[in-house]
């Protein structure tokens, strides 16, 4: 390994925290002062805003981290192209080797970052799921999973499977980018 090599894996982006948003500027200033201070110290975290066009002063707002946070990367639409494409865009900017798509007002405590650190510093993963579910909703999903409509082994095909067709389902406009 060259000097070169060694500096690309050591600038290698680990996480990408994308955020998809809409005329929320209050809540997603919140959300992304929260977000820097939780991820300092993390070289491999990168914050991903994509802006859908907003018309409450979000965009503004949102070029104040650009020019002083070399990990937020923000986008901001020319107009808006609705939910769907707009997260697309967002997890299209994203370097990371995993993305984790959050809403514009969700709050994500420390601890929730470094125990998805570690996992995901452990092992290989494709897809992911997570959930901020009161108690009742998290026995429903593992009820679920438990109930064997995924085995462990299927979990991956089967859930890839269905976003794709999901996916497929979505009109696609490939101009709206």
């Amino acid at each position: 390994m060259v000097a070169g090599d060694l500096y690309r894996v050591i600038d290698m982006v680990l996480l990408s925290i994308c955020l998809p948003t809409y005329n929320r500027k209050k809540a997603l200033q919140q959300v992304v002062d929260q977000l820097l201070v939780h991820i300092q110290g993390y070289n491999d975290i990168e914050i991903c805003i994509s802006d859908n066009h907003s018309v409450d002063g979000t965009s503004l707002s949102l070029i104040g981290y650009k020019t002083f946070k070399n990990n937020v990367k923000i986008n901001i639409n020319d107009k808006n192209i609705g939910y769907d494409l707009n997260l697309v865009k967002v997890l299209r900017m994203a370097t990371g080797k995993y993305c984790w798509t959050i809403g514009d007002d969700d709050l994500i405590n420390k601890e929730a970052i470094d125990n998805l650190m570690i996992i995901l510093k452990s092992g290989e993963f494709s897809l992911g799921l997570m959930n901020a579910g009161d108690d009742q909703e998290m026995a429903d999903l593992e009820s679920h999973f438990t109930a064997g409509v995924y085995s462990h082994s299927g979990i991956k095909n089967n859930l890839e499977t269905e976003y794709l067709e999901y996916l497929n389902s979505v009109q696609y406009n490939p101009s709206a980018f």
